[in-house]
Order: structure tokens, then C-alpha cells, then sequence
């Protein structure tokens, strides 16, 4: 699975808006956060090492959600890490997580879960 770091508002807009991957997963972290630094580097591999085609994930900093105010349209964050899963531009699940091993089964729970036939996808993207 590819990953992006966003580094501002407009950057966030592209690579949400502008991609053609079907799952968008966000993740909000911080420099500052112990539980942030403590699953880093393990999510980066598990997404890096993540086979699935048709994902994406963005890894937006907390301190530039917090410079902008344009985030809040889009993301209302009260606690890191958090994370949020879009399928075709629409929200499917959010969560705060420090345990990479509830992290993992989150995602590949949604991911793994091809059988959206609850789910309205009539809007066109």
C-alpha cells in the first residue's frame, strides 16, 4: 500500500480528492506524542508491507491540522494517534489507537471486507 506524508491543507485536498485508490486511510499522529512515536515505525512497515492495490494511506501531522483551520471541514480530531478510513470518498470507520495490533485488525478488517452491499456508493466521484 503506498503512503503519503501531507504537509499542508492543499496537499491533503490532491491526494484525497485526486486519487484513484477506492480506501483512503488517514492517520493523525505528533512528533510530541510518546504513543504516536511508539507505533511509528511499525505502521509505516505494516503499510509499506500491506499488499492490498487499492489503498492508500495519508499521514497528516497534528500540529498542521492545528495551523489550519480548513482541516476542521474535513477531520474533527480530539485525540492521537486516530485514525480514519474512507471507502470511495465516504467515511466507514474512525478510531483512536495506540496498539498496533488493534490498528492492524481495524484496517484489514475494512479492507478485507469487499462486501459493502450496506453501504449507499450511488454518489459519483
Amino acid at each position: 500500500m503506498k503512503y503519503f506524508n501531507i504537509d499542508s491543507f492543499e496537499d491533503f485536498l490532491i491526494k484525497f480528492n485526486d486519487n484513484l485508490f477506492d480506501y483512503v486511510i488517514i492517520q493523525v499522529s505528533a512528533s510530541w506524542c510518546k504513543p504516536c512515536q511508539l507505533i511509528k515505525n511499525d505502521y509505516k512497515e505494516f503499510i509499506e508491507n500491506n499488499e492490498e492495490k487499492n489503498a492508500c494511506c495519508l499521514i497528516i501531522d497534528y500540529d498542521i491540522i492545528e495551523e489550519d483551520d480548513n482541516f476542521n471541514t474535513y477531520l474533527t480530531i480530539n485525540k492521537i494517534p486516530y485514525f480514519i478510513i474512507y471507502y470511495r470518498k465516504n467515511k466507514i470507520k474512525e478510531f483512536q489507537c495506540s496498539s498496533m495490533d488493534e490498528i492492524k485488525h481495524n484496517i484489514l478488517h475494512e479492507l478485507n471486507n469487499k462486501n459493502m452491499e450496506n453501504f449507499d456508493i450511488s454518489d459519483d466521484f
